[in-house]
């Protein structure tokens, strides 16, 4: 069995609790409200939109600019490069028939046109005159 002063003091233990808890939910409401109302603020003060009143806005200053005389030198037109080149392309050059070549009429970098003579072949006497007109042909 209970006794009533048990009873009393339970009762008492749970009334205390109960005012515990509340004050702490009390003063957790109380300080998001707090938070809140300085979040607000903040943003009210510090946001982009915020209006200003006439005499706040005032034009940016101009920067300032220096403004120097230029400079007259000489300067080096020729510059000198390390490098390698080669042709975008190649030409190789043969004889239709077998002899020896005796003459070059072109340099390196030349320009060549079609049927130019480009150089001397001396034939052996095996061909015949009617044989090499033939081939010029």
């Amino acid at each position: 069995m209970v006794t009533g002063t048990e009873l009393a003091s339970d009762e008492r233990a749970e009334n205390k609790r109960r005012r515990i808890s509340g004050r702490a939910s009390a003063k957790l409401w109380v300080s998001a409200g707090l938070a809140g109302i300085a979040l607000v603020g903040a943003w009210l003060k510090y946001s982009p939109g915020a209006s200003r009143t006439s005499a706040d806005t005032r034009p940016a200053a101009l920067p300032q600019v220096v403004v120097s005389k230029p400079m007259v030198e000489d300067l080096d037109t020729q510059l000198g490069f390390l490098g390698q080149f080669s042709a975008v392309s190649q030409v190789e050059l043969r004889a239709q028939v077998g002899g020896t070549l005796t003459g070059i009429f072109f340099k390196d970098g030349d320009i060549v046109i079609w049927n130019w003579l480009t150089g001397n072949l001396t034939v052996p006497r095996i061909w015949s005159r009617a044989t090499l007109e033939a081939w010029k042909t």
